[in-house]
């Protein structure tokens, strides 16, 4: 990242979401933070740290601060403005696995008391195909909907990402999810799962960043994923942790471009 040529310290931003950075030194192998007009000296952030003031053209600013609120109870900044949400569709047929990612739920044909539209969620993996771009500073929400009867496991290559909530069926809400403890007290009720079917959304308690998570049959699994390291570009894979169901389709493309470098030249897709 570019060096400062002012202050020491990003600026606050409300137009933008905080979050968290680091690179490593390659001399020292050090951590360097990026942080907040707080600075580091806290306890809570490594002291060591980098200028960098988050200028660029006409003025906007990359604001870069806690991943947590900082309290006793270390709450997760999960209110932070997404930039976009995307729905991510797991099934199968024939011997086939397929991934599909959708703008709109409703582009998956189910509604409040219909199930998923199978015919419109079925996409073998093509190696030439982009199925997603995303930008350096987006925070995306992605909704991993498991529509089979089958469990799966979703991992993403390059990127780390937060889980936020699960929806399991309504009869059925487990007290921990892949060592994560249900906030139980607070889900949503009267939600409708993949199968169309009722179900209850229910918060975990948080956990920090993975790149890997199961995704229990007949589930939605929300995640956050924090494009912020401004080295992490290229095109790489998201698929099913399972072998047998990623060698069979189940698997996209992301594609990660930098805002401040070739995109802005009309060089490269930006939805």
């Amino acid at each position: 990242m570019p060096q400062s040529t002012g202050t020491d310290n990003l600026e606050p931003c409300p137009d933008k979401y905080h979050h968290y950075a680091y690179r490593i030194d390659p001399g020292t192998g050090q951590k360097i933070v990026y942080c907040g007009d707080q600075g580091c000296d806290d306890g809570v952030m490594p002291k060591n740290y980098a200028p960098y003031d988050g200028s660029k053209e006409e003025g906007n600013k990359r604001c870069i601060t806690y991943p947590t609120n900082k309290d006793e109870n270390n709450i997760p900044m999960y209110t932070d403005p997404r930039t976009s949400k995307r729905y991510f569709y797991f099934s199968r047929g024939d011997g086939k696995f397929f991934l599909k990612g959708l703008e709109k739920a409703e582009d998956a044909g189910q509604s409040e008391s219909t199930p998923v539209d199978f015919n419109k969620i079925k996409e073998l993996y093509d190696a030439n195909r982009i199925d997603k771009v995303s930008r350096i500073g987006d925070l995306e929400e992605w909704y991993l909907v498991n529509a089979d009867s089958n469990a799966h496991v979703f991992h993403i290559h390059q990127l780390d990402f937060v889980v936020t909530n699960v929806t399991f069926p309504a009869d059925n809400v487990p007290k921990t999810y892949n060592n994560y403890t249900v906030d139980t007290d607070n889900c949503e009720k009267d939600v409708t799962l993949p199968d169309g079917t009722d179900g209850e959304e229910c918060p975990l308690k948080s956990q920090g960043y993975r790149d890997v998570i199961n995704l229990p049959k007949n589930s939605v699994t929300t995640i956050r994923i924090p494009f912020v390291n401004p080295f992490i570009t290229g095109t790489f894979v998201y698929h099913c942790h399972i072998l047998a169901h990623e060698d069979r389709g189940m698997m996209n493309n992301i594609q990660v471009v930098n805002p401040d470098g070739f995109e802005i030249s009309g060089a490269a897709p930006t939805k």
